[in-house]
């Protein structure tokens, strides 16, 4: 590709914000794109977060695309060198995670087994005894798996907020991290409760059985709704 005559700064890149009729003008690795005629980019903002005239270059790694998406942008320019080394820096670790898509992959297991648990906790009371127990083993088994992917996924996501979303506590960004919070009281609460009452398969009574069970039925409203607003971040109306 022809090298771009056109140069930008990071304060002339800045002009192009796609407000009141100015194209929208974005710089990724270097080169400035023209996205002004995209759906996409209505009044110069993408998925609510990402805004014109500015750098997006590290702001593309949780991106749920490839670098290819560019493609099919005019290259109107190339952000001069000096300024495209200003950009902030995030911390390896943080790079590592977007890289390998840590987030939404620690984030499945407390989403999918939480909800195990509960429905195989609350099927262990229409059952009998034998069967019982056995389904309630096998929902500390899946609470004792969603609770250890619980912190890394709670970890990961706030990581997210913190570096890709500016630290904004715009809805649905709130929900989603007070709900985190919840997830992480539950989760551990259930598990500390399980092993200092302490709790076995054949337990069928007594109070810290039943708030054991509490934490393991919430599971799946905490998770469907924090998945909910998960969504809503990722894939914006």
């Amino acid at each position: 590709m022809t090298e771009p005559a056109k140069t930008f700064t990071a304060e002339e890149l800045s002009a192009f914000d796609g407000k009141e009729g100015r194209r929208s003008y974005v710089a990724y690795k270097g080169l400035v794109y023209d996205v002004t005629d995209s759906k996409l980019w209505r009044n110069g903002v993408h998925v609510r977060k990402h805004h014109a005239g500015n750098d997006l270059t590290t702001e593309m790694g949780p991106a749920p695309h490839e670098d290819d998406v560019m493609d099919s942008f005019e290259v109107v320019g190339r952000l001069v060198e000096e300024q495209a080394q200003d950009e902030q820096r995030v911390p390896w670790l943080w790079d590592y995670s977007n890289r390998r898509h840590l987030h939404p992959v620690t984030v499945h297991y407390p989403i999918a087994l939480g909800m195990v648990a509960s429905l195989l906790q609350a099927a262990s009371m229409f059952t009998d005894p034998s069967t019982g127990e056995q389904l309630r083993f096998a929902a500390f088994i899946n609470m004792a798996i969603a609770t250890i992917f619980t912190i890394p996924a709670v970890v990961t996501g706030l990581c997210a907020w913190w570096y890709d979303y500016n630290k904004s506590w715009a809805q649905p960004y709130l929900q989603k991290n007070v709900l985190s919070a919840v997830l992480v009281v539950i989760s551990i609460g259930a598990m500390a409760i399980w092993f200092m009452a302490p709790l076995r398969a054949s337990t069928t009574g007594g109070q810290a059985f039943w708030w054991y069970s509490a934490c393991v039925y919430l599971m799946t409203p905490v998770v469907l709704v924090l998945g909910y607003y998960g969504g809503k971040i990722s894939f914006p109306d």
